[in-house]
């Protein structure tokens, strides 16, 4: 394995230790246990009379998740401490930084109680904004816009919330599909995955360091009209927004993590703004969807 040897991260203000790079997260003094050790090894197979399975390839009790993914690795995630891999040979190890951090460690943040949503996160004049909605609506692009304009970069993918309900940094770099390279004039890019059209990036400008509340949401959807629009939410309008961006949302069947996951939206929806934003389907002007975002979000 090229990158063998024990890599010990900051990330989501705990320390991570991996077999591996992990990409866009800071290396940390490597001495005794990290929070979450990360390790190769045997995965037994999920026990039917304690283990519900939640989906394709996933299992969970009160205590674990058990994640398959077909013919490349099997996972273990117990108690949000320990992450066990044991790759299948037709895996190329390439890609275990790309699972790690897309499934595993969220699988290890939500068993510590952390709230995950599906969403992009920057800084604007100095308040952290998020920008949620569901896959391929156009999330990171926008954020490139704003970065551009000056905004600090906070996270990609999913955000984390601490059970203090603070807005942790995530890595630092985007992820955007090999259509968004062009348009958005980047010229490095680092594929995730072999042969999967999808490049990590680093973002312009900054990153945020330490957690803080966010301030604005903002959901993005996609509209056929020939103009972006967006407006301040109200009401119980406020909490669906979040609670329809649940990052890995199938790992929430568990009963006490999804009344946790609920709890946490109810609260931090009354303790920050929330708008909904509607661009056109066609794509439209990254600037103009920009400017609505400005729009919204001025205090």
């Amino acid at each position: 394995m090229g990158n063998s040897g024990r890599h010990v991260y900051g990330m989501f203000g705990l320390t991570v230790a991996a077999p591996c790079v992990l990409p866009g997260f800071d290396r940390v003094a490597g001495e005794g246990r990290a929070d979450i050790e990360i390790s190769l090894g045997r995965v037994d197979q999920p026990d039917a009379a304690t283990m519900t399975q939640l989906g394709p390839g996933l299992w969970a009790d009160e205590h674990s998740y058990r994640i398959d993914i077909a013919k490349l690795m099997r996972l273990r995630v117990s108690e949000g401490r320990t992450i066990v891999v044991e790759p299948m040979p037709a895996c190329d190890l390439a890609a275990l930084p790309l699972f790690l951090l897309g499934s595993a460690v969220p699988a290890a943040l939500i068993q510590r109680g952390f709230t995950l949503l599906r969403g992009t996160a920057i800084g604007w004049r100095g308040r952290p904004i998020a920008i949620v909605g569901r896959g391929s609506v156009g999330k990171s692009a926008l954020a490139v816009a704003m970065l551009r304009r000056g905004a600090t970069f906070w996270a990609d993918d999913y955000l984390a919330l601490g059970p203090n309900d603070l807005l942790y940094p995530g890595a630092f770099r985007l992820t955007l599909w090999a259509d968004m390279m062009r348009p958005l004039n980047f010229q490095r890019a680092e594929p995730l995955r072999p042969g999967l059209p999808r490049y990590g990036v680093q973002p312009p400008g900054v990153r945020e360091n330490e957690p803080q509340p966010i301030e604005h949401f903002v959901h993005l959807s996609l509209t056929a009209d020939a103009q972006a629009y967006g407006e301040l939410l109200t009401g119980v309008d406020r909490f669906h927004v979040l609670e329809q961006s649940a990052f890995l949302p199938q790992m929430l069947a568990v009963a006490r993590r999804r009344q946790a996951f609920f709890q946490r939206c109810a609260t931090v929806s009354r303790g920050s703004k929330v708008s909904s934003l509607a661009r056109q389907r066609s794509g439209g002007d990254l600037a103009v969807l920009a400017d609505a975002v400005e729009a919204l979000v001025q205090p």
